[in-house]
């Protein structure tokens, strides 16, 4: 039986082939309406909703993307989420908010008793290091308290 070297020459491609479809997506995922997509571009306000008119004259309320943070409005808790970012938020992501490593800090009432945190910090848990002073200093740490304090959702 004697093989055909074409074929042979082309097989590599196959797979190739297939791993270029399945990279492109789902060719059913519904695209954004050209409204969305301009209110998008042109809303990057503090509001939380935008009005935009789009050729056909309609307008459409399109939820701002970005919202405030909760800490904007008191500088000791933005310093404490900036301190958080740099050395937390590796483990407790979302800025403390979404489940990652370690729990959702705004949710946690350990996270608003300022002794426990101290001490977790400090000292160590289960699965957290202990955070010592050269890393986080002790004024950075009382920020972070104010932050958790500000985020958590009693």
């Amino acid at each position: 039986m004697r093989l055909n070297i074409r074929w042979v020459s082309y097989i590599w491609a196959l797979p190739l082939f297939v791993l270029l479809v399945v990279a492109c997506g789902d060719n059913t995922a519904t695209p954004v309406p050209p409204a969305t997509t301009a209110a998008v571009a042109a809303t990057h306000s503090t509001t939380t909703t935008a009005a935009v008119t789009t050729a056909a004259t309609t307008t459409t309320a399109v939820p701002n993307p970005t919202l405030p943070l909760p800490t904007q409005a008191d500088t000791t808790a933005e310093a404490g989420r900036q301190a958080f970012a740099k050395v937390c938020a590796g483990c407790h992501l979302g800025q403390g908010t979404q489940a990652g490593k370690a729990p959702v800090l705004a949710l946690s009432t350990n996270a608003i008793n300022a002794d426990f945190v101290r001490n977790q910090v400090r000292k160590g848990g289960k699965l957290m290091p202990p955070i010592s002073t050269s890393r986080i200093s002790d004024a950075d740490l009382e920020n972070v308290i104010v932050y958790l304090k500000a985020i958590h959702k009693s």
